[in-house]
């Protein structure tokens, strides 16, 4: 964040003080004009900062990746099931926990519609 943008924040914390407490419209038209303003800053600042990143990576597919990732707030990664109930036992093996999912999504459907129906769907 430069300095400019942070000298305008704490601007922008004033006006917020001041037309909080003042009933003039007019203050708060104000500060609800200088916040649009400071967004779009901010917004372009950061447009110029990814530019700049981009420019200067060695790559930059995987730059490019970093900055949606960091934007959208998603995190590649996996987390693991230590510990699952399955039929009122308590199992850390990941075989089993996956063999129990597995299972679990073949049935979903006969336990939705019932087994009467599905046999006599498949005749």
């Amino acid at each position: 964040m430069t300095k400019g943008i942070k000298i305008s924040i704490n601007h922008k914390r004033e006006l917020y003080l001041s037309s909080r407490n003042s009933k003039n419209p007019k203050s708060k038209e104000l500060y609800k004009l200088y916040c649009k303003l400071l967004t779009n800053i901010i917004k372009e600042a950061k447009i110029l900062q990814y530019e700049k990143q981009i420019s200067t990576s060695h790559n930059k597919t995987r730059t490019i990746w970093k900055i949606v990732k960091s934007e959208t707030g998603k995190k590649r990664g996996t987390e693991e099931i230590s510990l699952l109930n399955i039929n009122d036992k308590l199992t850390q093996n990941q075989q089993t926990i996956a063999n129990s999912f597995n299972d679990n999504f073949l049935t979903t459907a006969e336990k939705l519609m019932g087994t009467n129906q599905i046999d006599t769907l498949s005749k």
